[in-house]
């Protein structure tokens, strides 16, 4: 079941997303050291917004370039901040907790030990004719895997997000130069669970190399509300 304040914020989120749209999802994250910046919400980890993929959880997800300076930041200090406004309902959720990075980086082995729980959900998941492309390469690499059907895999969960940013800004985490404008996806590999881009596969490739999801794990959200609501939820 999930946490009351999951529950909370993920509701109040709905709302201001009818309201105002998806610059809803955009909030501040302050890291340990004074270092702010604006990230999106991307989804909770196992979660989409309209595919059931059969799984639960509290971790929030946003996405990011491993060559980042947060990056660098984070193998310092998994501590984080945020602060999210919601103009549609004037209310503000301040959260508190630890990042994990998945993949780890090489020299950090404490990662991967760090990652959030992830638990199976009571929702079926989504049938294939419906899914998402990244939902489809989510469940394409768990079979060709041979992944455990209880066992959430974080580099199913990668893979997922990977597919579900736009063309443009899939194109900005590659290397090679020049870069493409857009990376489009045609089609996901059932034998490998892995995206088809044919006239861009070894920049999409290559661009997937410096692609990382930040897994925020809350230990406190702060509450409050124009109105003059006020509460504080602790983990």
């Amino acid at each position: 079941m999930s946490a009351h304040w999951k529950s909370f914020l993920w509701a109040q989120l709905q709302k201001n997303i009818q309201k105002q749209g998806l610059s809803s999802c955009y909030m501040a994250l302050a890291l340990a050291t004074p270092s702010v910046r604006t990230v999106v919400f991307r989804s909770f980890a196992g979660e989409h917004h309209r595919d059931s993929l059969g799984w639960t959880s509290d971790a929030l997800v946003v996405t990011t370039d491993r060559r980042s300076r947060k990056c660098k930041e984070l193998q310092h200090d998994r501590r984080y901040e945020v602060c999210w406004y919601m103009d549609g309902t004037g209310e503000q959720f301040r959260l508190k907790g630890s990042v994990a990075i998945y993949p780890p980086p090489q020299q950090d082995s404490s990662s991967s030990s760090m990652m959030p729980s992830v638990n199976p959900s009571n929702i079926a998941p989504t049938s294939p004719s419906q899914q998402s492309l990244g939902t489809q390469a989510f469940m394409a690499y768990r079979q060709s895997h041979g992944i455990d059907p209880h066992v959430f895999d974080w580099e199913a969960e990668r893979r997922r997000h990977f597919g579900l940013l736009d063309d443009a800004l899939r194109a900005t985490f590659a290397s090679s130069q020049p870069k493409p404008a857009a990376l489009p996806i045609t089609a996901v590999d059932p034998l490998t669970g892995w995206y088809v881009s044919p006239d861009h596969q070894a920049a999409l490739d290559d661009a997937y190399t410096n692609f990382v999801i930040l897994v925020m794990t809350v230990k406190e959200m702060d509450y409050v509300s124009l109105e003059g609501a006020h509460e504080i939820y602790t983990v």
